[in-house]
């Protein structure tokens, strides 16, 4: 699947587990001098699995580029996920750039201690191999900049299955909310957590993932990351 940009700029993208794709391009006007005081301009465009469109009329600059995971719902916690989510993406002059998996392999498990917990399900998220899945560390520590590769949701029994994931090591993180107040205002903190690494061969499957939650840490100083790649 494939989108062509009039300017130049191609976006292709093969996943095993999606029957189409959305994608979101925003003018990234708070990055150029040029542009400052302009609100930023975004597009979504939708694109069939294994199929190419065209996007005219689209303004030369950089580009932040995501494939856009919209309505992801576990109880009263509801989500968008952009992801392999690619930064500076200059259309100004001929360039490609893919989302195809044509190696690797889904990823599927069970998030434990949900049913127990009294916890609706919870959010899964396959990251890169240094994210700690810590949710203070997500603004604090940089970590919103680290690519997230899939984002699948589960129910009490906690059973996910992911998109095919490329060949790399990745951390798979689990966030579980209980149901929140009536008086509560503020951004939710997971009421459990937890994550595993594991590494997705050229060829062949993994075996299922076994993700154990345990309670949120209390905040602490995070060590700034910088974005990897698998």
């Amino acid at each position: 699947m494939s989108n062509i940009i009039s300017l130049g700029f191609i976006v292709s993208t093969i996943l095993s587990c999606s029957a189409g794709e959305d994608f979101r391009l925003t003018l990234q006007t708070w990055e150029m001098p040029e542009w400052k005081g302009v609100a930023d301009s975004t597009r979504l465009i939708k694109c069939e699995n294994r199929k190419e469109v065209t996007v005219n009329d689209m303004t030369p600059g950089e580009y932040d580029v995501s494939r856009l995971i919209e309505n992801l719902r576990v109880g009263d916690e509801g989500r968008n996920k952009m992801c392999d989510r690619v930064f500076h993406v200059d259309i100004t002059k001929v360039a490609k750039l893919e989302f195809v998996r044509n190696k690797g392999c889904s990823l599927s498990g069970q998030v434990l201690g949900l049913k127990e917990a009294g916890l609706p399900g919870a959010f899964v998220y396959v990251r890169p191999k240094s994210a700690t899945g810590n949710p203070h560390a997500f603004t604090e520590g940089g970590e919103w900049r680290l690519t997230t590769f899939d984002a699948v949701t589960t129910g009490p029994d906690g059973q996910f299955q992911t998109a095919r994931i490329a060949p790399g090591t990745y951390t798979v993180t689990a966030e579980a909310y209980a149901p929140r107040k009536d008086t509560e205002t503020s951004w939710p903190v997971p009421t459990l957590l937890g994550k595993v690494k594991v590494a997705v061969p050229e060829s062949g499957k993994v075996q299922p993932l076994r993700i154990e939650m345990d309670p949120v840490p209390e905040e602490e100083p995070t060590e700034t990351l910088k974005p990897t790649l698998p």
